[in-house]
């Protein structure tokens, strides 16, 4: 017998003869749900096929595959039917099989609060596959426990030695079998809808990579500061973000074919975790969503690995973009877009599916890392005001400061903290005493 969920009673003969139709179809889950307002139209022709899909689905609760309604006119009910197939539960948009990636190590005190979190999701996963690094408390018979109740197939998997926090998160992926792939820490807490909001992007077959905004949960148990912070909700194309500005692991998504490009033992000290490597493949091979709803609250305790940063204040803010906080050096920071670039051009030899996008992608960071090495001379103490402008003229006439999506060129933000902060000369108002920085 099918499980069913009701968005209402079962209430007329009429009702009870559809639903008896889809058994023996093997369906594991139904919903029966009538229009949310009187303006949805009792009958799809009314509107965009694709829209009314959308408003069903959310009514339902979980995705919509194939719609019964009624059209007998003596009834101001129509009745819409959501079903999913055994052989497609468990899946997002288009059937997309969801896997979940978490990596552990000592997680006993807060794994199992994310562990409930996952199980509450109201897209479930298809399955949860686990790779511990050795934990010696409870952590593996609380996964253990978990998997009894679990709806949805948990693996997990001890690894033979300590392969640290990067390395255990790519063999997690490694070993997931869905289509798309969520990363999980041990210790934070997931919105019941994640799953859902996330692999709706993944519609547009050309997104391989959504990340989203979150909330910090702080030891006293409230929410603090939203971090990663995307202000709004937006598809980017491909190559046209910072490869080195990367979200954190927790928040991303990516499509399974992203893991089949391996990232090597040699790889550049920006791009030694999984989180950088996926978002310089992400961004490099398709389109990237960013979301603005906050769906993961990110603890914050003691045991942190990475944290969020803290909150700078606005003179901070201008001493890390005068590059004073941390001696920041443009040309150093270009060194390593070249390496970016390099590695992709190795990857791009070993995937030819992956090589044109790729290729192109790697052309792009270099002339970032160009223009970034022309930043240097508008913050040269040795400089005088006509040297600074005349480098930032050159900038440009480049167009290295025009507004484009290409990946190509820097944009006008940047042309305003140059101008204001390396032409101007105002930077040396908040530079600290070198010595000191080196110190610190």
């Amino acid at each position: 017998m099918p499980q069913i969920r009701f968005q209402r009673h079962l209430n007329s003969a009429y009702q009870k003869r559809i639903f008896s139709s889809w058994q023996g179809t093997g369906p594991t889950e139904c919903a029966f749900a009538r229009p949310l307002t009187p303006e949805h139209g009792r009958w799809p022709e009314r509107r965009r096929f694709a829209q009314w899909q959308r408003e069903i689905a959310a009514a339902c609760g979980f995705p919509f595959i194939q719609p019964l309604y009624s059209t007998r006119k003596d009834t101001t009910d129509s009745v819409f039917v959501a079903c999913m197939s055994e052989e497609s539960s468990n899946r997002g948009p288009g059937s997309l099989r969801i896997s979940v990636a978490m990596a552990t190590y000592n997680g006993a005190k807060h794994i199992r609060e994310q562990l409930d979190s996952i199980a509450r999701q109201t897209l479930l996963p298809f399955e949860l596959v686990i790779t511990d690094d050795g934990s010696t408390d409870g952590t593996l018979e609380i996964v253990e426990d978990f998997t009894r109740t679990a709806g949805f197939r948990v693996r997990v998997s001890r690894n033979e030695k300590r392969l640290g926090y990067a390395d255990n998160f790519f063999r997690a992926a490694s070993l997931c079998e869905g289509d798309l792939i969520a990363f999980s820490d041990q210790d934070d807490v997931w919105m019941n809808q994640k799953l859902r909001v996330c692999s709706g992007f993944f519609r547009d077959p050309e997104v391989v990579l959504a990340a989203h905004s979150a909330e910090t949960l702080m030891p006293s148990g409230e929410r603090g500061r939203v971090f990663p912070d995307y202000p709004r909700t937006r598809v980017l194309s491909r190559a046209s973000t910072d490869p080195l500005v990367y979200p954190y692991g927790f928040v991303i998504m990516v499509r399974r074919n992203l893991v089949n490009i391996k990232p090597g033992t040699e790889r550049p000290s920006k791009l030694l975790a999984h989180d950088q490597w996926f978002w310089l493949i992400g961004t490099s091979a398709g389109k990237v969503a960013t979301l603005a709803d906050r769906l993961t609250l990110y603890r914050q305790h003691e045991g942190n690995l990475y944290g969020a940063p803290k909150a700078l204040t606005v003179v901070e803010r201008a001493r890390k973009v005068a590059g004073t906080v941390h001696i920041v050096n443009f040309d150093k920071f270009a060194d390593e877009l070249v390496a970016c670039s390099h590695l992709l051009d190795t990857v791009s030899e070993q995937h030819p599916e992956w090589a044109s996008r790729l290729h192109r992608a790697a052309r792009a960071i270099e002339r970032r890392a160009t223009l970034h090495r022309m930043r240097t001379q508008l913050y040269r103490p040795d400089f005088g005001f006509f040297h600074r402008f005349i480098n930032f003229a050159h900038i440009c006439w480049l167009g290295g400061y025009f507004p484009d999506r290409s990946g190509n060129r820097l944009g006008p933000r940047r042309a305003i903290k140059d101008f204001v902060l390396g032409v101007s000369g105002s930077y040396k108002l908040f530079a600290l005493d070198r010595n000191q920085v080196e110190r610190k």
